[in-house]
């Protein structure tokens, strides 16, 4: 659609970005549920560990392996995807799909449902001073200062602001707080649909240039080889620590896995006029992508692995 239609997508984005921003990480607010929090204390630990990863472990351990010596530039032939690569690992963890192949592969559903929701409050704050570490381009760190602003009024507010109205609703009446659920949930995938149109068409506009096929089946194995190592890393580390089997399989699958959606609206604040944007998203849509085929597949022998084992007292919790 966006190839089709460009320029419209454009005109919207360039009108109404910073508004779908703000409403969209208030529907994600209003997904949050304070309460689920009071469960995750019992294994503040395991969250620990898990978000540490995710948020931090993950993409320096990218940049230190292959983004710093150039390793990934030269295997990919240029240096946009490796880029692109290196800010999807800076990103938060998913906050539904990661919870369904949890459950899927036998897991502790409560881990990756704590989880979820630790990403969507950390992430905004983590991502961009992750990025702002790891990128050496000196005009982004230089305004890194006045994007950290403009992230805190388009995300972190309005964020705060719809976790804290899901929790007034949900002191006045359960089925007005599962129609705020429902209704918000309904909202936010409209809204990510269109900031994806939108997105794709501004990229379009500013790389009006054709990928060659050969160069993009080299970015997905790559982005493929990337995810696997992520996902065996964490499952070593995890065994390693004596981590038990169910909160084990949450982990290794919540802690490898990237959020695209709100990846997207961190991008469109981070790197709004940049000439790379096109470029720069397109790794996050392969990985997404890419870490869903992965754990549809590995869900069925996690769950042959979790079933030789007992079951957690709370693992169904959601």
């Amino acid at each position: 659609l966006a190839l089709a239609f460009p320029l419209p997508g454009a005109f919207l984005y360039l009108h109404t970005k910073n508004l779908l921003v703000v409403l969209l990480f208030a529907l994600v607010g209003c997904s949050i549920k304070l309460k689920s929090f009071k469960d995750g204390l019992r294994a503040l630990h395991i969250h620990i560990f898990c978000q540490g990863f995710n948020l931090v472990a993950l993409p320096f351990l990218y940049y230190a392996l292959f983004y710093q010596s150039g390793f990934d530039s030269k295997l990919l032939g240029t240096s946009v995807f490796s880029k692109g690569i290196l800010i999807s690992l800076c990103m938060p963890m998913p906050s539904t799909t990661g919870v369904i192949f949890t459950e899927l592969a036998g897991g502790d559903v409560s881990v990756a449902v704590i989880n979820a929701a630790l990403g969507n409050i950390l992430g905004p704050v983590v991502a961009p001073v992750t990025i702002g570490l790891l990128i050496a381009d000196e005009s982004f760190q230089n305004s890194l200062g006045n994007k950290a602003i403009t992230l805190a009024c388009r995300i972190i507010i309005p964020l705060v602001g719809g976790i804290i109205s899901r929790h007034l609703v949900s002191q006045r009446s359960e089925a007005l707080e599962r129609k705020l659920k429902s209704g918000s949930s309904l909202l936010l995938k409209g809204l990510l649909l269109l900031l994806f149109y939108m997105l794709f068409c501004e990229g379009i506009k500013k790389t009006p240039m054709e990928i060659p096929m050969v160069l993009i089946i080299r970015v997905l194995l790559w982005i493929t080889c990337v995810h696997i190592l992520a996902f065996l890393t964490i499952w070593a580390v995890s065994g390693a620590l004596g981590i038990d089997i169910q909160r084990r399989i949450a982990v290794a699958i919540m802690g490898s896995q990237k959020t695209e959606g709100k990846a997207f609206a961190i991008i469109s604040v981070l790197f709004h006029g940049s000439s790379d944007l096109g470029m720069i998203m397109l790794p996050v849509i392969a990985y997404h992508s890419i870490q869903m085929l992965v754990s549809g597949i590995v869900a069925k022998q996690l769950r042959r692995i979790s079933s030789n084992h007992v079951k957690l007292p709370g693992q169904r919790l959601s």
